[in-house]
């Protein structure tokens, strides 16, 4: 995957908490992955990191369940 200059940003960053807002489609646990990646590339031990997803797509057929 390609990743823009704002990605790229979140990636490479050295510090900090971010909030990553995008449509679906957009690539963000692409980028989540790619973050955790170079943070633990630079010493960050996986146990020290926190990382939030949601995964809001519905199934079709839940509406037809109760």
């Amino acid at each position: 995957m390609e990743f823009d200059e704002y990605q790229k940003k979140v990636i490479e960053a050295k510090d900090g908490h971010y909030l990553v807002l995008a449509p679906p489609g957009c690539g963000k646990t692409e980028l989540l992955t790619h973050r955790v990646i170079a943070a633990h590339g630079e010493g960050v031990p996986y146990e020290k990191m926190l990382c939030l997803t949601n995964k809001s797509v519905i199934h079709p057929t839940a509406s037809a369940v109760g």
